[in-house]
C-alpha cells in the first residue's frame, strides 16, 4: 500500500523495509528539505560584540575546494560554551543544487564592517 509523504525533501534515514509492520507514530523515514540550510559557527567570546543578526557571512567547505557560499546571521545563541569560550551563531543560507550536506565542516567569515 503506497503511503505518500506530506512534504517534499531528501530521505535522510529509511527505517521501513518491505513486509514490515508499523503502528501509528512509528518513524518510517526521516525527510529533510535541504534547499535552505543552517551553518552553526562557533565565535570566540571576544568577537561576540561585533556579531549581529542580519550580517552577511561567507562560508567555504573542505568538501568543495574553490567554492564559497553566502549566508546571513539569523540567530546568536544566548549561552557560552565554558570549555571553548565560544558562542554558537546560526547562519542561514540557500543550498544551490543541494550541494551542501548535513554535518560538513565550514570555515566562516562574518562581515562585521
Amino acid at each position: 500500500m503506497p503511503y505518500r509523504s506530506p512534504v517534499d525533501g531528501i530521505v535522510l534515514e529509511k527505517a521501513a523495509v518491505r513486509g514490515m509492520r508499523f503502528s501509528s507514530g512509528d518513524t518510517l523515514f526521516r525527510i529533510a528539505d535541504l534547499s535552505k540550510v543552517w551553518v552553526i559557527a562557533e565565535v570566540f567570546e571576544q568577537d561576540l560584540a561585533s556579531i549581529k543578526p542580519g550580517q552577511t557571512a561567507r562560508m567555504t567547505f573542505n568538501a568543495m575546494p574553490g567554492r564559497s557560499f553566502d549566508g546571513t546571521v539569523s540567530f546568536i545563541y544566548p549561552t557560552l560554551m565554558a570549555d571553548s569560550r565560544t558562542a554558537k551563531v546560526r547562519i542561514e543560507m540557500t543550498n544551490p543544487e543541494n550541494a551542501l550536506k548535513p554535518n560538513l565542516y565550514a570555515t566562516v567569515a562574518i562581515d562585521t564592517a
